[in-house]
């Protein structure tokens, strides 16, 4: 009789080890595969990346989705260095819509099969007055359609200003050695 409950103790000890086994080996496939369903990681370029100091220049911001992503881009936010004026949406991408209050650009799209997809790309032109010479940064975010949270990637563009009047003042220092 002893030898009967101790072969019964010992497979109720086997069952029960190979379950806290399995749901550890479960528990580590799922957080080996949840980086798969993370929020997007978007590339952003703006371009031209210099201007001349106080005029109104125009820029196409360029938003790329990660082609690995398993979300949809549907809002682009770009909030224009503050000492910068007049901010300005250029026409938005078909299905989008543009909103600016302040130095903030916000651009939304208006059908889901709009949105950006992975490995997709898609151009909003803005406009602004730029500042004083100097590095200007903005700094964008992006949103995507992720359930139930959607998720945000962030970043900054920097905008050269000024820097194009050296050029001419080079060439014409250059120009000056060579002649004497």
């Amino acid at each position: 009789m002893r030898v009967e409950t101790m072969r019964f103790k010992r497979r109720s000890g086997n069952w029960l080890r190979r379950l806290v086994v399995g749901l550890a080996v479960a528990l580590a496939l799922c957080l080996v595969a949840l980086p798969v369903f993370a929020a997007h990681t978007a590339t952003v370029t703006n371009i031209p990346t210099s201007a001349d100091p106080n005029t109104s220049t125009s820029f196409t911001l360029t938003v790329t989705n990660d082609a690995g992503s398993a979300d949809r881009i549907k809002q682009v936010d770009l909030v224009v260095d503050s000492s910068w004026s007049s901010v300005a949406a250029g026409t938005p991408p078909t299905n989008w819509s543009a909103n600016v209050v302040g130095n903030t650009i916000t651009w939304t799209a208006t059908k889901v099969n709009a949105r950006i997809t992975a490995g997709s790309s898609k151009d909003f032109p803005w406009s602004a007055t730029t500042g004083a010479a100097e590095t200007s940064s903005h700094q964008w975010t992006t949103t995507d359609d992720g359930t139930p949270t959607p998720g945000t990637d962030t970043g900054t563009v920097t905008t050269v200003v000024g820097a194009a009047d050296f050029y001419p003042l080079a060439a014409l220092g250059l120009l000056v050695l060579i002649y004497l």
